[in-house]
């Protein structure tokens, strides 16, 4: 075919041309490598091609001669097998196999060069509370590697050349040379862990004083208690168990298991009757909030927590004073420093260790209050009442759902219907409204059925109530659904549950429960179980991460915190919500 731009193509060489041609044009001469070079696989153009191309005119250019061919030739050189083989014997390894293995994984993760280990220990100890040269992982890191008493023998009689050692046995032999290495990176540790210790724990006391308070306090509480008690006393009534004046606590929780006819649980005839005589004690949950979640809270655990953040002071001044009295090692800021932070947090820490002892104490009077054992664990005690209280608001909730705002000016029908004993009355009867309890001929053979109908918009949902001799009711087995699902369902912010919370470190996102009240975001490690922390949103600036929409981030004084929702749409609620209870006050 023709060349572009209409040219027509070479003709055909003669025969004998060929071998012509290439006389004319031998190899390229250039400078030769004094090595083996790593060859470039390339398809050199025929002698013919090149005659009838550009790059027969290129040939005569001399751009290309400052190549530094001797670095090209430093790069691109053919390693000798021998060569290799000869110095992979000359490493030489002190270490256990696994050991090595492990070391040689975790030193790629490693910030910090080997050749600056033992220089940035020491400058570490000068700024002990700086995380841009060791972080705690760090740390943690290098306690997990300290050489055992063993390989130290190993590298203090090892007469061979260190160089020749492989990179893991150059890590350890690192690590020997930094003196008081254990009693430096235990100092750092604690050092650097003590803050986060001593913030969690404060909240969790709090906590426990808010449980402690809130039952000591409820009048409520002991009278929903009174009305168990009576109730009890009835059924215990002609046994050793009747006639009792008070009860343990743990009953409570075996309410919602003790069935009568129809399978009406104790729990919902407790309900049925304080909504009957004193409906505001339906309420007394609400006033009971810091005790919902208390459930795991270990007063004596908060107390031994208290022991530990002490003792670990002490830990921190010993260590301090073992390293400054070494010679090598004497840091006069080092002192300052650490004297500061012990003065710092023991004030803090006295503080909280006379709250937890009053604390203590309280609980021990609310014990005797409700006549519980002295020794009862404070994490049974409050799991207990949390699990009532949470009991007692599903079935409230069961038996009297929120009427929603839309329905609550409809009316409420009351019906009465009088059922007479199937020899008496046909089962067809209509009764009328104001139709009275009729005078009994037989304290077994009449019954009066209450029927309550709330009309909502989804479809009526029905209570029946049936009394027996002398006015008492009890609770149908049968409740009426709503025909719709959510018929109850307001249309409110989110205010609990689970979001990616990131870490200190910013390295992981780990999964918390979260509840919104009051102005007061409460995270737990699963749904209401191992509550972690309270972080309080008043003022606090709020807004979505302009890298990623599904991150909210919130702006308090001591740290930034990051909250990931599954999607764009539910992180545009949580910061809805978030913005209304920061203006809370």
């Amino acid at each position: 075919p023709p060349l572009p731009g209409g040219v027509p193509p070479p003709p055909p060489p003669f025969p004998g041309q060929v071998s012509f041609i290439s006389s004319i044009l031998p190899p390229k001469e250039g400078p030769k490598p004094s090595a083996k070079l790593r060859p470039l696989h390339w398809q050199p153009l025929k002698p013919e091609m090149v005659i009838s191309s550009g790059w027969m005119e290129w040939s005569k250019s001399d751009a290309a001669n400052g190549i530094d061919f001797a670095q090209l030739e430093g790069l691109f050189h053919k390693e000798d097998e021998k060569e290799k083989k000869q110095l992979a014997r000359k490493t030489v390894t002190l270490l256990d196999f696994n050991r090595s293995r492990n070391i040689e994984i975790f030193l790629p993760s490693f910030p910090l060069p080997l050749e600056s280990l033992t220089e940035t220990l020491n400058e570490n100890l000068n700024s002990i509370n700086d995380d841009s040269c060791l972080k705690l992982e760090h740390v943690v890191a290098l306690k997990r590697f300290l050489p055992t008493l063993e390989e130290k023998e190993l590298f203090k009689n090892f007469k061979g050349d260190r160089n020749s050692l492989q990179t893991a046995d150059v890590f350890i032999n690192k690590l020997l040379e930094v003196p008081l290495l254990p009693t430096r990176l235990d100092l750092i540790f604690t050092v650097k862990e003590f803050p986060s210790n001593f913030a969690g724990l404060q909240p969790i006391l709090e906590l426990a004083e808010s449980a402690c308070n809130e039952l000591e306090s409820s009048t409520e509480f002991s009278e929903v208690l009174q009305y168990v008690l009576a109730i009890g006393n009835y059924l215990n009534s002609g046994s050793t168990r009747g006639g009792a004046y008070g009860f343990r606590l743990s009953i409570l929780t075996k309410l919602s298991d003790t069935r009568g006819l129809g399978r009406v649980t104790l729990l919902q005839y407790l309900l049925q009757q304080l909504h009957a005589l004193q409906p505001c004690l339906l309420e007394f949950t609400d006033s009971m909030e810091a005790v919902a979640k208390a459930s795991e809270i270990s007063i004596s655990g908060i107390l031994a927590e208290l022991e530990v953040l002490q003792k670990e002071l002490d830990k921190i001044e010993r260590n301090t004073k073992t390293i400054v009295e070494n010679a090598s090692m004497t840091k006069s800021s080092l002192s300052q420093q650490v004297q500061a932070f012990t003065d710092s947090y023991r004030d803090q820490l006295n503080e909280l260790n006379e709250k937890g002892t009053k604390m203590a104490g309280k609980y021990r009077q609310l014990l005797r209050r409700f006549g519980e054992p002295p020794s009862s664990d404070s994490e049974d005690f409050f799991s207990t009442i949390a699990k009532f209280l949470e009991q007692f608001k599903k079935t409230k909730r069961e038996l009297y759902p929120p009427v929603p705002k839309a329905t609550r000016n409809k009316s409420v029908k009351l019906t009465q219907n009088v059922l007479s004993d199937s020899t008496a009355e046909s089962d067809t009867q209509q009764p009328k409204k104001d139709t009275t309890v009729p005078q009994q001929n037989s304290r077994n053979t009449r019954k009066f059925k209450k029927s309550v109908t709330i009309d909502v918009a989804e479809g009526p949902r029905t209570h029946e109530f049936q009394t027996g001799p002398h006015g008492s009711t009890g609770l149908q087995a049968s409740i009426n659904r709503p025909l719709a699902s959510g018929a109850f369902t307001r249309n409110l912010l989110p205010k609990e549950g689970y979001l990616d919370k990131k870490s200190l470190d910013g390295k992981s996102w780990d999964k918390r429960y979260f509840e919104l009240e009051k102005g007061n975001l409460h995270y737990y490690k699963t749904k209401r179980k191992n509550y972690r922390a309270t972080l309080t949103l008043t003022d606090l600036p709020v807004s979505i991460d302009a890298e990623n929409p599904q991150v909210i981030v919130i702006e308090a004084k001591d740290r930034t915190w990051n909250l990931r929702a599954p999607n764009k749409q539910i992180a545009e609620e949580w910061l809805q919500a978030f913005k209304q209870h920061s203006t809370l006050h």
